[in-house]
């Protein structure tokens, strides 16, 4: 007895290229801290031990919520789980970066300068 063959549809390969899409930022997303880090030094005036403080933080925030999201994606299935998770990454973002004003530290100022102070460096 034979079966029928399945039906594929494009919508497939969109989900995975969107999975695709949010590891490799995720992995990206990852690799900044190490990117940025002169400039993270001289605009903050950290020593490398207080840099390295800063990335055993986020490393730690990151080993945690891995352990958090495995058992969530497991208990609400892929979907759900995996687009919860993309919403709780993606909601980080402004929890971090708020507007607060033109003064020096803030939001506009340090994200403009930190991206010109970064593209200065890996120009030269």
């Amino acid at each position: 007895m034979s079966q029928a063959p399945a039906i594929v549809s494009g919508r497939r390969w969109l989900m995975i290229s969107l999975a695709f899409w949010a590891t490799a930022i995720n992995y990206l997303d990852r690799q900044t801290l190490s990117v940025a880090a002169p400039v993270l030094r001289d605009q903050f005036h950290m020593s490398n031990t207080e840099y390295a403080r800063v990335l055993f933080a986020f490393m730690l925030a990151y080993t945690i919520m891995n352990g958090i999201s495995g058992p969530l994606i497991d208990r609400l299935g892929t979907r759900l789980g995996y687009g919860l998770c993309i919403a709780w990454w993606g909601g980080g973002v402004p929890a971090y970066v708020r507007p607060r004003g033109d003064e020096p530290g803030s939001a506009e100022w340090s994200a403009s300068s930190t991206t010109r102070r970064v593209r200065e460096n890996c120009s030269s």
